[in-house]
């Protein structure tokens, strides 16, 4: 496996930057999330919008991570 890809099937630690920065993002996600639910309808809409919140989340800790 190429250096490229087994970086993204191996786990990686985070320092406490990486942490602190990780937890400014889901609190901030969070709030969004709090505003989605309030705001939008009980709908596939809604559930897709919180879905790419969890997404964004994901894809966020894994560049916090990886790339330190």
């Amino acid at each position: 496996m190429n250096d490229g890809l087994s970086m993204r099937f191996k786990s990686h630690t985070m320092t406490e930057d990486a942490k602190r920065k990780s937890k400014i993002i889901r609190d901030s996600v969070g709030v969004l999330a709090d505003n989605i639910d309030i705001f939008c309808s009980d709908s596939r809409e809604r559930s897709l919008a919180l879905t790419k919140l969890e997404e964004c989340l994901f894809w966020c800790n894994a560049d916090l991570a990886r790339n330190q």
